[in-house]
């Protein structure tokens, strides 16, 4: 019996439908960002991806994302996966553990919901996300939002009872600020998030840099955006592990966050020959950077590259979004937005600038005096101080 046109026909479809590419693989989306290349396919484990994590994803052009976990559960409308699937990034997510077991670098093809090593066998199947999916995900969690924010105000509690000492203390405690070489008492500061935003805010506050001249804090990626935009971070403080050498030499403190007896990224540092400083952590490494320049008595502190609106918080997950939030309580007036920084500082015209249009205005006066014979006038009207002196002189 002959074969089936049409089922050849469908077999070499699928073969053209497929997408290869390498796997780059890390259950800590924001780590993967350091290694993922245009084209390489981005293995994750993150319950309800949220928009940062996917902006930054997007960012690096990546041939698809692959999720071991549901990208949005319905808990609460979190955009990552509308910001994949819009920006026409293939998405496949709910793939199970099995898919973290993939080596790094390892080639794989996904054929629809399916995902196969370079031998063909079936390493897991998922479910492929559209448009359409994540909208219809998206409408049933906006129900959801009443119930987000109850969760929400029951962890800033625990967060506030769990962390009272450092969030109720009126004066700060002098032996838990780390002996920095860079004073932040009575100056300016800006911190500088990993946020995908942050190059962005930082081109929008080159006025109110030149102005200010801040302490410059990187907050984990944040050193190396400092670095990108050709700028010195005066403290790289965080989780540093994707932040290049060249960043890290450059910076005058570098601050670790210790979690109990685990200090991420203290090995690192020391094969580098680094002096560093240890800080303990208190919510997130932004948090921290906030703590530490509030309480050595910042004058103002600008943050760039990090989550403002309520929307963008709750966006962030419950844990972080409560410890932000009380966070910047505790510090007070002193934290400003980078778009309102941007917005508050006035262009003013610098004395250079007054005295270049000054002797402008006196050349064209003299240009104008040549070109129509008032010349000798004009002399004569310089010379004047001078007559003068000698003819109170001869009296």
């Amino acid at each position: 019996m002959p074969p089936d046109p049409s089922r050849r026909q469908g077999r070499r479809a699928r073969r053209e439908s497929a997408l290869r590419g390498p796997a780059r693989v890390d259950a800590r989306t924001r780590d993967l960002h350091a290694t993922l290349k245009p084209g390489d396919i981005a293995v994750i484990d993150q319950e309800d991806l949220d928009r940062e994590t996917a902006q930054a994803l997007l960012a690096r052009k990546p041939g698809a994302v692959l999720n071991a976990s549901p990208t949005l559960t319905g808990r609460y409308p979190h955009q990552g996966a509308r910001i994949l699937v819009d920006a026409g990034i293939p998405l496949i997510d709910d793939l199970g553990r099995d898919i973290m077991a993939v080596k790094d670098g390892h080639e794989l093809t996904l054929l629809g919901a399916e995902v196969r090593d370079s031998s063909g066998a079936l390493v897991a199947e998922g479910t492929v996300q559209t448009p359409e999916s994540v909208q219809e995900s998206l409408t049933r969690a906006q129900s959801g939002t009443a119930t987000r924010l109850d969760a929400f105000a029951a962890t800033v509690a625990d967060y506030l009872h769990r962390d009272q000492d450092v969030l109720l203390r009126v004066e700060p405690v002098a032996d838990d600020l780390p002996s920095l070489t860079t004073r932040l008492a009575g100056r300016p500061v800006l911190i500088v998030a990993g946020g995908v935003g942050g190059a962005r805010e930082l081109r929008e506050l080159q006025r109110y840099e030149r102005e200010h001249r801040p302490v410059v804090i990187g907050v984990d990626d944040g050193a190396e955006v400092l670095h990108a935009t050709r700028r010195r971070p005066d403290v790289a403080l965080g989780d540093l592990g994707g932040v290049s050498v060249e960043a890290l030499k450059r910076a005058g403190d570098v601050v670790l966050l210790s979690q109990g007896e685990d200090i991420p990224g203290r090995e690192r540092v020391k094969a580098l020959g680094l002096d560093h400083h240890v800080l303990p952590a208190h919510g997130t490494a932004l948090d921290a950077a906030i703590l530490l320049a509030a309480d050595a008595g910042a004058q103002t502190i600008v943050i760039a590259g990090a989550a403002h609106t309520l929307d963008e918080l709750l966006d962030a997950g419950l844990a972080e979004t409560a410890s932000t939030f009380l966070t910047r309580l505790r510090a007070g007036g002193v934290v400003v937005p980078a778009s309102a920084a941007a917005h508050l500082v006035k262009p003013r015209i610098s004395t250079a600038a007054i005295l270049m249009l000054i002797v402008a205005a006196l050349l064209a006066l003299a240009g104008a005096a040549l070109a129509t014979g008032a010349a000798p006038l004009l002399t004569s009207l310089i010379d004047w101080p001078d007559q003068s002196t000698e003819s109170e002189g001869s009296t």
